[in-house]
Parts: structure tokens; C-alpha cells; sequence
């Protein structure tokens, strides 16, 4: 059993430090194939020996608790945030603050493209990830550990076994957010796209019902529903009331107030507008049209067969 332990410590160590050249130094020593190779023998030897699993194994880390809610934490340190500059102007009053704080007649300065992501406070007990926390207000933070435990880029167990604490920005590279979204795409999810910045859920989620039917949802609400032939569309109001029916093989088409009345009614041939309480408004049959005054009276029909129009004050 002894030998099972140590092949388990070896493969955790290798694949580690894999995940480390791949996600930190972005230097892949091997390839994606080699790795999940690896990574598949580790997670067998797991299966039969869970009593060697270890804490800091990569096969956890997947398996990792990702929380919706989040408990408020207290910073130790104040997680302050640099303020913007729109000006020179702006520039040259910072440089002029600087230099009154510094002896030192020579000051230079780094300038460097910022990332714009989740300002994360992580820290690291005797070189084991213990809790991270989002900035907040800048005094109270949300305690995100479970989550970042999930990100393969931050180590959770360290070579040193000092205790500190690292600040930086949790992000999602350009290559990741694609993939995000193909996964989404395959699945029939919303797709998410960047508006300012933020990452944004766009269009709604079109769902497979057990009887081969659809229901197109968003916001949490079924707005329009299709039938398994795919010839019945049926939309609906966000309370829930139907709105129009359209069924492509008749090209009948029906669309409904939120009282149920038919407010039009139509076959590709001849149609139909109604009042609100039903009294029809409007017909039409082929070359043929007339209008309809609320008590269902005909008022006026084909322009052809008028011969006096008179302005309505």
C-alpha cells in the first residue's frame, strides 16, 4: 500500500507543477494530452485508495464548493483603490503630491495596462490557501474561498510555508470567455457579451422539453413556446397571458389582448381587427376591405366606392 501512497504523492507533485508552468509561467511543459493522461491515472489510483487523497491534489479542485452566497469578512488592511485620471493636468498634481511626500529629487515612474477584473485579497497560512476576499467597500469584504479555490492559476498549497497575503485581480482572459460561451452555445444557453466592461447574459435560453417541444425563456419567465413539429409558435405577455399564435403550415396567425379577446385574426388570404371587447374593427378578404364603428356598424369600405369624404374635427 505503501508504493500506492508514494505513485499518489508523485502524481500530485507532477501534475502541480504542470498546472503551475501552464496557468503562472504560461510556459506548458507537455502537452494537453499527456496531462489529462496523467491526470486520469491520478484520479483512478483516488477512486480505489480515497484514503490517500490528498488536499493539495488538482482532482479536488474541480470538486471544489462554488458558494452563491457569501458571508461578510472585516479587512485586516483597508483595500484601498487608485483613483482615475482623465487630464495632464490631473498627472502633474499627483507627480507634485508625490514629490512633497519624498526626499528623494529623482522619482520614477512604471506605467503598465491595467486589468480590469475582481479586486481579490487571498491569504496563505504556513503556505496553505486558508481565505480569499472580494474588496467590497473597501473595509468589508465578501469571503469568495470556495470559489477561488476553483481557479487552476492560484496555488493552494505553496513551496514555503509562510503566511502572508497577495492582492490582484481575478479575471477571464479573451480565450477562456470564448470557450464559456461555445459551452453555452452547445448547451442552448444565453450567451453572455461585454458591455463596459462587464459580462452581460444577451437573448434568452431555449429549453427541450421530456415531449420534444421548446419553451424560450428569459429573465426567469417562458416567453414564447414552439410545439415539437415546429409549426406552432406561440408568444406570450410577461404575465404569462398568450399573445399571438402562429402556426406556419396553415399561416394562420392570431394575436390576443391580455383580456383574451382575438385583437387580430388572419389566414394569408383574409383578416380581422378587433375592438378591445371584440366588435370587429377591420376585415379584409382578398381585394375586399371594410371598416367598423364601435357598435359594429360598416362606416366605410374600398376607396373606390367613395365619393364624399368629409374631415373629422
Amino acid at each position: 500500500m505503501e508504493h500506492i501512497k508514494e505513485e499518489i504523492f508523485k502524481l500530485v507533485a507532477l501534475l502541480n507543477k504542470y498546472s503551475y508552468d501552464y496557468y503562472v509561467e504560461d510556459n506548458p511543459q507537455i502537452s494537453d494530452t499527456e496531462y489529462d493522461t496523467l491526470y486520469k491515472q491520478l484520479e483512478k489510483l483516488e477512486q480505489e485508495y480515497p484514503e490517500f487523497i490528498l488536499d493539495n491534489s488538482p482532482t479536488q479542485r474541480v470538486g471544489d464548493r462554488v458558494l452563491d452566497e457569501f458571508e461578510k469578512v472585516i479587512h485586516k488592511v483597508p483595500m484601498l483603490s487608485l483613483s482615475n485620471t482623465f487630464s495632464i493636468e490631473d498627472l502633474r498634481d499627483f507627480d507634485s503630491r508625490i514629490s512633497k511626500l519624498s526626499s528623494d529629487d529623482s522619482i520614477e515612474y512604471i506605467c503598465e495596462l491595467k486589468i480590469d477584473g475582481l479586486a481579490i485579497s487571498i491569504n496563505y497560512e504556513n503556505g496553505k490557501l486558508v481565505s480569499a476576499a472580494t474588496r467590497g467597500d473597501g473595509m468589508v469584504g465578501e469571503n469568495v474561498t470556495e470559489n477561488i479555490k476553483t481557479v487552476f492559476s492560484i496555488p493552494k498549497t505553496l513551496k514555503t510555508k509562510k503566511s502572508f497575503e497577495v492582492r490582484g485581480e481575478v479575471y477571464l482572459p479573451k480565450k477562456s470567455f470564448e470557450l464559456l460561451n461555445k459551452e453555452r452555445e452547445e448547451n442552448n444557453e444565453v450567451l453572455f457579451k461585454i458591455e463596459n466592461g462587464e459580462s452581460v447574459e444577451t437573448g434568452a435560453t431555449l429549453n427541450k422539453l421530456e415531449d420534444g417541444s421548446f419553451e424560450l425563456v428569459k429573465d426567469g419567465k417562458v416567453i414564447a413556446k414552439i410545439d415539437a413539429n415546429g409549426q406552432i409558435l406561440t408568444y406570450l405577455y410577461s404575465t404569462g397571458e398568450i399573445l399571438m399564435v402562429s402556426n406556419t403550415a396553415s399561416e394562420n396567425t392570431e394575436i390576443f389582448f391580455k383580456n383574451g379577446q382575438t385583437f387580430f385574426k388572419g389566414d394569408g388570404v383574409s383578416s380581422r381587427f378587433n375592438y378591445k371587447d371584440g366588435v370587429p374593427l377591420y376585415e379584409s378578404n382578398g381585394g375586399e376591405w371594410k371598416f367598423f364603428d364601435r357598435e359594429g356598424k360598416q362606416i366605410i369600405s374600398n376607396f373606390d366606392n367613395i365619393t364624399d369624404v368629409k374631415k373629422l374635427n
